[in-house]
């Protein structure tokens, strides 16, 4: 539960950080574009003229698309967790519990076929195969979004193909081993760097 915590503080942090930054700037550019809105109207107060102005063209009326899409994202990484923290418990009900709950989550987004095949798997051993793409796929997102998670490979995982998958912590919590190997593994990068 504290590593959810975490997680979502992280999260929020960045988009609360981001969602500034991408106020002022919107705000920057409507000061900007306020002048020349003005300059045909020179006999009207400014505030008069803002106030007929159609602002529909602005960026700000995104930041709510802006803030729904950072939740989302928060959301899904809260729901990573508790997925890969069902695998290392080899908890194969929590598993399809928690693969469900990506899913709703996700909707629309590239994430949704990969936990409904987790779900839909026939047993752990199965699923977990569909945790190294899902995982990848998470990667991806995390660099992205310049999350600073710590990114954990086990060469062994898969038959030896080997398979990555994000942590909170540096301390080795195995998803495609579970109990049977919970340490096996190494951390290899940071999202963020």
């Amino acid at each position: 539960m504290k590593n959810i915590i975490i997680i979502t503080g992280i999260v929020l942090f960045s988009t609360l950080f981001s969602t500034k930054s991408f106020a002022q700037s919107s705000h920057s550019e409507h000061k900007e574009n306020s002048s020349s809105c003005c300059s045909n109207k020179q006999k009207h107060e400014k505030a008069s003229c803002h106030k007929d102005e159609d602002h529909s063209a602005h960026k700000q009326g995104n930041l709510t698309e802006h803030n729904h899409a950072e939740h989302t994202k928060s959301a899904l990484f809260v729901e990573y967790f508790k997925l890969k923290d069902a695998f290392v418990r080899s908890d194969f009900e929590a598993v399809k519990t928690e693969a469900q709950a990506i899913e709703k989550t996700a909707r629309n987004h590239k994430f949704n076929q990969l936990s409904k095949d987790i779900y839909l798997a026939k047993n752990i051993d199965a699923a977990r195969i569909v945790l190294s793409k899902l995982s990848e796929e998470y990667i991806i997102l995390a660099k992205e979004s310049k999350v600073g998670l710590y990114i954990a490979h086990c060469s062994m995982a898969l038959n030896n193909k080997g398979a990555n998958w994000l942590s909170l912590e540096k301390e080795i919590k195995n998803p495609y081993f579970g109990n049977k190997m919970l340490t096996c593994g190494n951390i290899v990068g940071k999202t963020n760097e």
